[in-house]
């Protein structure tokens, strides 16, 4: 064994080698139901009305804060069966690519972004609101923790 680290240990490409590390990455499982909740209030939850995106309470046991990510991209709340649209409204799923209906969560910001509109889903005082992330300032409200 040598103290010395040969240059060819310090190369920034990927090594082909397994790794024996565990990651500490989630992998994706698209049949996982999640809650998005407000790191601004820690006890709201993003969840659904009849037709409309809501503030609730994180510990609502009939379902409205719970969601499911699909595999193309949309958000479809498992009390009504129903998606996620840019527009913050709750509508039927579609079945093929929607990109009204896509969103992506930004692991760096944690933010909710829509696809179409690249708009993040925030809370202020209460209640769910959208807007563009001006020169990228993210303020506690725009952020959520995925669980």
């Amino acid at each position: 064994s040598s103290d010395f680290v040969h240059s060819n240990e310090l190369s920034n490409e990927p090594s082909t080698e397994p790794s024996h590390e565990p990651s500490n990455e989630p992998s994706y499982d698209p049949s996982k139901v999640v809650q998005f909740r407000s790191r601004l209030y820690m006890d709201i939850c993003l969840g659904v009305g009849v037709d409309k995106l809501l503030a609730v309470n994180c510990t609502d046991t009939k379902g409205a804060s719970f969601w499911l990510i699909r595999e193309n991209g949309s958000i479809k709340n498992t009390k009504i069966g129903a998606c996620l649209t840019r527009k913050l409204n709750i509508e039927r799923c579609s079945v093929i690519f929607d990109k009204k209906q896509v969103f992506v969560f930004n692991r760096f910001h944690l933010t909710l972004i829509s696809a179409k509109k690249y708009e993040a889903i925030y809370l202020e005082a209460g209640e769910v609101k959208k807007s563009f992330l001006k020169d990228g300032v993210v303020n506690l409200g725009h952020k959520w923790s995925v669980e």
